[in-house]
Protein backbone atom coordinates (compact mmCIF):
# COMPACT_ATOMS: atom_id res chain seq x y z
CA UNK A 1 0.00 0.00 0.00
CA UNK A 2 1.77 3.49 -1.14
CA UNK A 3 1.89 6.11 2.03
CA UNK A 4 -0.59 9.06 2.33
CA UNK A 5 0.73 12.33 1.75
CA UNK A 6 0.39 14.11 4.63
CA UNK A 7 -2.81 16.63 5.01
CA UNK A 8 -0.29 19.92 5.21
CA UNK A 9 1.13 18.89 2.29
CA UNK A 10 -2.05 18.30 0.62
CA UNK A 11 -3.65 21.28 1.55
CA UNK A 12 -0.79 23.43 0.34
CA UNK A 13 -0.65 21.53 -2.99
CA UNK A 14 -4.93 22.08 -3.18
CA UNK A 15 -3.95 26.07 -2.57
CA UNK A 16 -1.60 25.70 -5.60
CA UNK A 17 -4.30 24.72 -8.07
CA UNK A 18 -3.43 20.69 -7.94
CA UNK A 19 -6.52 18.57 -8.74
CA UNK A 20 -5.04 15.65 -7.98
CA UNK A 21 -3.82 16.87 -4.70
CA UNK A 22 -7.14 19.02 -3.79
CA UNK A 23 -9.31 15.26 -4.95
CA UNK A 24 -6.95 13.18 -2.73
CA UNK A 25 -7.90 15.87 0.14
CA UNK A 26 -11.61 15.65 -0.21
CA UNK A 27 -11.25 12.15 -0.54
CA UNK A 28 -9.78 12.04 2.52
CA UNK A 29 -11.82 14.53 4.21
CA UNK A 30 -15.54 12.71 2.72
CA UNK A 31 -16.23 9.69 6.04
CA UNK A 32 -15.44 11.87 8.19
CA UNK A 33 -17.59 14.85 6.83
CA UNK A 34 -20.11 12.72 6.23
CA UNK A 35 -20.41 11.32 9.71
CA UNK A 36 -20.92 15.26 10.93
CA UNK A 37 -23.17 15.90 8.61
CA UNK A 38 -25.34 12.61 9.59
CA UNK A 39 -24.59 13.97 13.35
CA UNK A 40 -25.99 17.24 12.82
CA UNK A 41 -29.08 16.57 11.35
CA UNK A 42 -32.34 15.36 12.53
CA UNK A 43 -34.68 12.67 11.16
CA UNK A 44 -36.89 15.28 9.31
CA UNK A 45 -34.45 17.08 7.07
CA UNK A 46 -32.20 13.66 6.49
CA UNK A 47 -35.85 12.46 5.02
CA UNK A 48 -35.75 15.05 2.58
CA UNK A 49 -32.17 16.08 2.31
CA UNK A 50 -29.15 13.72 1.13
CA UNK A 51 -26.19 14.01 3.35
CA UNK A 52 -24.30 13.45 0.17
CA UNK A 53 -25.82 16.58 -1.39
CA UNK A 54 -24.57 18.61 1.30
CA UNK A 55 -20.85 17.16 1.36
CA UNK A 56 -20.96 17.43 -2.40
CA UNK A 57 -22.44 21.54 -1.72
CA UNK A 58 -19.79 21.75 1.14
CA UNK A 59 -16.81 20.45 -1.62
CA UNK A 60 -18.06 22.59 -4.29
CA UNK A 61 -17.56 25.94 -1.42
CA UNK A 62 -14.19 24.60 -0.13
CA UNK A 63 -12.71 24.29 -3.47
CA UNK A 64 -13.89 28.06 -4.23
CA UNK A 65 -12.31 29.22 -0.97
CA UNK A 66 -9.10 26.97 -0.77
CA UNK A 67 -7.31 29.52 -2.17
CA UNK A 68 -7.66 31.73 0.97
CA UNK A 69 -7.49 28.78 3.47
CA UNK A 70 -4.48 29.05 5.94
CA UNK A 71 -3.12 25.78 7.28
CA UNK A 72 -3.54 25.46 11.29
CA UNK A 73 -3.68 21.81 11.60
CA UNK A 74 -5.78 18.72 10.69
CA UNK A 75 -8.51 19.48 13.41
CA UNK A 76 -8.68 22.87 11.99
CA UNK A 77 -9.12 21.68 8.37
CA UNK A 78 -12.09 19.24 9.81
CA UNK A 79 -13.75 21.96 11.49
CA UNK A 80 -13.28 24.54 8.47
CA UNK A 81 -15.15 21.68 6.63
CA UNK A 82 -17.75 21.59 8.83
CA UNK A 83 -18.15 25.40 9.23
CA UNK A 84 -18.91 25.31 5.53
CA UNK A 85 -21.24 22.40 5.66
CA UNK A 86 -23.41 24.36 8.67
CA UNK A 87 -24.09 27.26 6.82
Amino acid sequence: MAEQDPVEDLVARACANDRHALQELLERFRPRLAQQVRARMGAQVRSSIEIDDIVQETFLKAIQHIDRLTWQGEEAFASWLGCIAEH
